[in-house]
């Protein structure tokens, strides 16, 4: 069972995931003294940033209606965005596409040119969620212009890496490993440790996904040490779950377990409910391998009532699937 890539950070992803980053909203423009407003959507970042996405939310929609109260569009624009993040990593993908598609709009109106690229790219991140992988590449191209054009190798790093997810998920791997290869020294050039662990990541994941699992620990390690060193928790939540199917694929259940275990609770913990799923599926895997039929069909159950309750008809049936056959077996 294959593991769905990172999401930006950016993810999440990162993102995610978004395959995001703290900076996001620290490089839109300041006003000559930092506002209330400014303030408190800092603070959203941090608490954001620290996976308490519920606090997060709260945090946003207060900068929303103190932005608007003030009549301040680039706080306002900075907010609704950040609601769409936290909708994004909740998994509510209609709701994070309807912000962000209001986000764009608003910064389109008002020229609002340094924030242009969180929105693309956020639309771009939800896009590859979904499944509409192509919509994805169209979202990201004008993201990447923007980040060329500034000549900002954050979001350049961003923004290959997000692209080389799609490509991914497309099965055209050279182009996402031709991507990767210039996102890895950009996020290094660019001397944040969240955007360089998560390409070590998504090249680890890339490793597996073409049959190199020994290549992708190693990479899979470097990334943890970086993410955890950057306390990025939805990174190190992704990279352990990585780490997990590499394990399984050298053919080392025991160890695929822990990680894949300790990716679980770190899903719970940032209030990931679709990545936590994708971990129980896996690790029931491992539990029907063994011939561990009770544990395995536990952990579907788990992850059918969560795929369930986030609207995922297609996840839902394969996890119905995978309990039929078990009980066939």
């Amino acid at each position: 069972m294959a593991r769905r890539p990172l999401g930006a950070s950016v993810v999440a992803a990162l993102v995610v995931s978004s395959f995001g980053c703290r900076d996001s909203a620290d490089k839109a423009p300041k006003r000559a003294a930092e506002t209330p407003v400014d303030s408190l959507l800092s603070q959203a970042d941090a608490v954001y940033w620290s996976g308490e996405t519920d606090s997060a939310k709260v945090l946003f929609s207060r900068a929303l209606t103190e932005a608007r109260g003030a009549g301040d569009p680039a706080a306002e624009a900075r907010a609704t965005t950040g609601l769409g993040r936290v909708a994004y990593r909740q998994d509510d993908y209609q709701l994070a596409r309807r912000l962000g598609e209001e986000a764009l709009g608003l910064e389109l109106r008002l020229g609002l040119q340094a924030q242009l690229f969180d929105s693309y790219n956020l639309l771009g991140l939800i896009a590859g969620r979904e499944g509409r992988h192509f919509d994805a590449i169209t979202s990201y191209g004008p993201a990447r212009e923007l980040a060329e054009a500034a000549a900002d190798t954050a979001n350049l790093a961003k923004v290959w890496t997000n692209l080389a997810l799609s490509h991914i998920e497309l099965g055209e791997f050279p182009e996402a490993r031709r991507l990767l290869s210039k996102a890895l020294p950009a996020a290094r050039a660019s001397g944040q440790g969240l955007i360089e662990g998560r390409v070590l990541t998504n090249l680890g994941m890339l490793a597996v996904r073409t049959g190199a699992p020994d290549s992708a620990v190693e990479l899979l390690h470097r990334g943890l040490a970086i993410l955890r060193e950057a306390e990025d928790r939805f990174g190190e939540q992704n990279n352990l779950g990585q780490l997990g199917t590499a394990y399984a694929a050298l053919g080392e259940p025991g160890r695929a377990i822990a990680y894949l275990d300790s990716a679980a609770s770190q899903a719970r913990a940032t209030e990931s409910p679709q990545e936590e799923a994708s971990d129980l599926e896996q690790l029931a895997q491992l539990h029907r391998d063994a011939g561990e039929f009770p544990r395995a069909l536990q952990l579907l159950e788990r992850a059918r009532a969560s795929h369930a309750e986030l609207g995922l008809a297609d996840e839902t049936g394969a996890d119905l699937r995978n309990v039929a056959e078990i009980y066939l077996t």
